[in-house]
């Protein structure tokens, strides 16, 4: 019986942790009027999670976005969270659908808030620039 007493104290010991992701930008596009998705991914799960979104349209060239989202861990899953940027939008001229996937990086999982702001061009695809504060 001494044996049962120990092994649950072991299951109600949980080391979780949550990361909140504080990402906003600019995205821009040669086209004045296009549709856009981002989403923030974590990609150290078994496969990529997405842990927000938002999507909207722009009747302008530059379009401000803001997106925040809270990555979870239970103790037993990778050490760090590795996280993208994707932003899925229409803004080539033949309208179709197209993804630009930026790789924010990898964060220990105590990391309480991380903050970033990315301009994004959606003609060019070559790397978003990052803006240090």
């Amino acid at each position: 019986m001494k044996f049962l007493f120990l092994v649950i104290p072991l299951f109600l010991i949980s080391s979780s942790s949550t990361t909140k992701f504080v990402f906003e930008g600019e995205l821009f596009c040669y086209k004045p009027d296009f549709s856009y998705s981002v989403q923030i991914i974590e990609k150290s799960q078994p496969s990529k999670t997405i842990i927000s979104e938002v999507k909207g349209t722009s009747k302008l060239h530059d379009k401000h976005f803001e997106i925040e989202g809270v990555a979870e861990t239970n103790g037993t899953d990778t050490p760090h969270h590795d996280i993208d940027i994707d932003v899925i939008h229409n803004c080539y001229p033949d309208g179709n659908f197209s993804t630009i996937s930026h790789h924010v990086g990898e964060f220990h999982i105590e990391a309480e808030v991380i903050k970033q702001f990315i301009k994004f061009d959606l003609n060019d695809k070559m790397y978003p620039e990052i803006v240090k504060e």
